[in-house]
């Protein structure tokens, strides 16, 4: 029979004010992945991950990805470092993971997100820009996965998978990248 396939796509928003606006500008772009794609939502799970953008040239996001603990990991040779530019005080980077059997050959949508070009993306939104494809790969899958088998794993540049690195102190302050 027809195998499903696994689908990683993690978009990458330069911003401002977004910390506070996190599950909204989340949510308006998970919901214009599945309409733009025409997957349920029930085949997805997301999750945010913010790096305060002063961090970025040091110790640069290569990875932002769901992964099964007994699965080879599900991401592309690397996230893009310049996937969008240092705009704003954080930058916003939501994983979005699909399972599904309902994505086709020749669905220009999908191969323009596999080839990390956010347009597709931004037009349906109707949004002026400033989304990116930051990491983008699929694969075909025989098996089913649960929601709870997945968990959001994050890699820094020089750091190992899940450790989030430190921000440069500036003055007195001495914060650290957030991860959620």
């Amino acid at each position: 029979g027809e195998s499903a396939r696994e689908i990683l796509i993690t978009l990458h928003v330069p911003c401002e004010d977004c910390v506070d606006a996190q599950a909204a500008l989340a949510g308006w772009l998970w919901l214009g992945i599945v309409r733009l794609l025409h997957v349920p939502l029930h085949e997805t799970v997301a999750s945010v991950f913010f790096v305060a953008s002063d961090v970025r040239p040091e110790h640069r996001l290569e990875h932002f990805t769901w992964r099964a603990m007994r699965e080879v990991p599900l991401i592309a040779e690397e996230g893009l470092p310049r996937s969008g530019p240092v705009a704003g005080s954080w930058d916003f980077y939501l994983a979005i993971r699909i399972h599904t059997l309902r994505i086709l050959e020749g669905n220009e949508e999908f191969e323009a997100l596999m080839n990390r070009d956010a347009r597709p993306l931004v037009q349906s939104l109707g949004a002026t820009g400033s989304v990116y494809v930051f990491e983008a790969v699929s694969r075909k899958s025989y098996w089913v996965w649960d929601i709870e088998d997945l968990v959001p794993t994050f890699k820094a540049r020089r750091h190992d998978w899940d450790k989030a690195p430190s921000r440069p102190p500036t003055g007195a302050e001495n914060g650290t990248a957030a991860a959620n």
